[in-house]
């Protein structure tokens, strides 16, 4: 009993202590095991880049003073409905988006990589996915989190992780440029 507890708050006590450099290598229990380990790992779906683009990077311009019953249109259009919570960045931010992969952006865990600057991102949440109407609309400047993998030989975004305050570890390795 005595050693399972020392051992707890050794355990504890290490990730406590640690530096920032290494917390950030700590594999977060809340990330799905379909993830990959690393940044810029071979993924399986060659399609899954042009799927990430057409969940997250608007095809269309819009701003903040887009009605909403245009971007229903939109949602509808692409076929983006059926997921309560959307997330879109403006098409003119495609490049910014794919460097975060290319030794831009910063590893954060798994093969999640923040931008080290920020970018406007328009949340939306879908209350009903048949009539697809949005309960609400959000634009905010926010650092980008993505999925990086290797897909067709590229380094590339493949998932849109949502943003929790965190920040670039600016002492983090560069996404993109390690094996």
């Amino acid at each position: 009993m005595n050693f399972v507890l020392l051992i707890i708050i050794t355990y504890t006590l290490t990730l406590v202590h640690a530096s920032p450099t290494m917390v950030h290598k700590i594999r977060r229990p809340s990330v799905p095991a379909r993830y990959n380990p690393y940044p810029c790992q071979r993924n399986n779906d060659n399609n899954a880049y042009r799927k990430f683009l057409k969940k997250h990077i608007l095809q269309e311009p819009f701003t903040s003073r887009t009605r909403w019953d245009e971007w229903e249109s939109y949602l509808k259009r692409n076929g983006l409905c059926n997921r309560s919570r959307q997330s879109f960045i403006k098409k003119k931010d495609k490049r910014h988006v794919k460097e975060i992969c290319k030794g831009s952006g910063l590893h954060l865990y798994d093969n999640l990589c923040i931008s080290t600057k920020t970018m406007v991102v328009y949340d939306i949440r879908v209350r009903d996915s048949r009539s697809c109407k949005i309960e609400s609309l959000n634009n905010d400047r926010k650092y980008v989190i993505v999925a990086c993998d290797k897909v067709e030989n590229r380094c590339l975004p493949v998932h849109f992780q949502e943003y929790r305050n965190q920040r670039p570890d600016r002492n983090a390795q560069r996404c993109g440029l390690h094996p």
